[in-house]
């Protein structure tokens, strides 16, 4: 596990590290010697026995992170900006300087070409759940609606919730969207695209 080394126990018994997922703690089973050599703030990488206990700790280095693909906390998005560099069977992959993405050709203009510049719309599990043409304005486009679960259609093509406006039904046509399994009765948000339909869903803290 990797991250920022932000407190270490005057024991050395018990170091802290803020990852991606928030600040953790952690007990050391062996590799005390080592932790004078850090400072608290330096990026560092510590392995892990059975019990979850740190056995061995070394400097983080930037080759260890750089293909890392970014990530937030669910219901938070990420954009990233891209270039088109392949269309073929039915897909279009965009190249950013996190990582090359794949989204699928029925979803975009029907004039796109290869070196288009494009804006990616990334979920927590790092999954492009919306795109635009780079020029486009997407302030004030898409919208939250809270409410409850109520049924998902047969085909899975539309979802109905109860909101404190009263029963609503949305479309809902991205596969990986479909596929989250959240059960009906749950209290849930949806984010909608400026069409209207779900781009993105989970569960209401």
């Amino acid at each position: 596990m990797s991250g920022d080394l932000t407190y270490t126990s005057a024991d050395r018994n018990e170091i802290k590290l803020w990852t991606p997922e928030g600040e953790k703690a952690f007990d050391v089973k062996s590799g005390r010697s080592k932790m004078s050599t850090f400072e608290e703030g330096a990026p560092v990488t510590i392995e892990l026995n059975e019990a979850g206990k740190v056995i061995d700790i070394h400097r983080f280095t930037v080759e260890m992170n750089f293909d890392e693909h970014p990530r937030t906390t669910p219901g938070y998005m990420i954009q990233v900006n891209g270039t088109v560099t392949k269309i073929q069977s039915g897909l279009i992959s965009i190249k950013t300087p996190t990582g090359l993405y794949t989204i699928s050709a029925k979803t975009a203009p029907a004039d796109a070409a290869v070196g288009d510049e494009v804006s990616l719309w990334l979920n927590e599990g790092n999954m492009v759940i919306d795109h635009h043409g780079k020029e486009k304005n997407m302030k004030g486009t898409h919208r939250r609606i809270f409410g409850k679960l109520i049924y998902t259609g047969r085909t899975k093509n539309q979802i109905k919730l109860s909101t404190p406006e009263g029963e609503k039904v949305f479309p809902l046509e991205r596969l990986d969207v479909k596929t989250k399994p959240i059960a009906e009765g749950s209290q849930i948000v949806v984010e909608l695209n400026e069409a209207g339909t779900v781009i993105d869903l989970w569960k209401a803290q």
